[in-house]
Parts: structure tokens; C-alpha cells; sequence
């Protein structure tokens, strides 16, 4: 997680991750990014509440932004599980 602490993510905030959804270390935003997240990766299709949360919080092109750079770490992460590289 080094990136993260460099882009200004605390070291409580990581470490809070696991159980963001009762962390009080993340504000509304945060807590959006979190949610839509979680929805892509393990739902896949995201519920209309939290959808309508985070475009609360972006405008259009963040939104894709957004979808964009969640997707990507999806697809990477399944290549590289079926791939059985560690």
C-alpha cells in the first residue's frame, strides 16, 4: 500500500479496509468509492442506491474515471487468480 499512503490514504484508513462499513475514518465520498467498489467486485451489477450515491459525489466523466480503474483492478486480478500466478 505504498502508493496509497504517498496519495495521501492514512495508514488507519488501510488499515480499516477490511471493516470500512463501520469505520468512522472514511467520510461520505469515501464511503461511496468503497461501496461501488465492493458492488463491482463482488456483485458485479452495482445496486441503483449506491450508484445514485456515488454520482452524488462525481460528475460524468469521474464516474468513468471511476468505473474504469475499478474494472481495470478486476480484470487483473482474475487474469492473474486463473492464471495461478501468485
Amino acid at each position: 500500500m505504498p502508493f496509497a499512503l504517498k496519495d495521501g490514504v492514512s495508514q488507519e484508513q488501510i488499515d480499516a479496509l477490511p471493516g470500512w462499513q463501520l469505520s468512522k475514518t472514511f467520510d461520505d465520498r469515501e464511503r461511496a468509492v468503497l461501496a461501488y467498489t465492493d458492488s463491482m467486485t463482488r456483485g458485479i451489477r452495482v445496486p441503483d442506491p449506491i450508484f445514485t450515491e456515488v454520482r452524488r459525489h462525481f460528475d460524468d466523466r469521474e464516474v468513468v474515471e471511476l468505473t474504469a480503474t475499478i474494472a481495470g483492478y478486476n480484470l487483473v486480478s482474475r487474469f492473474l487468480v486463473a492464471m495461478q500466478i501468485d
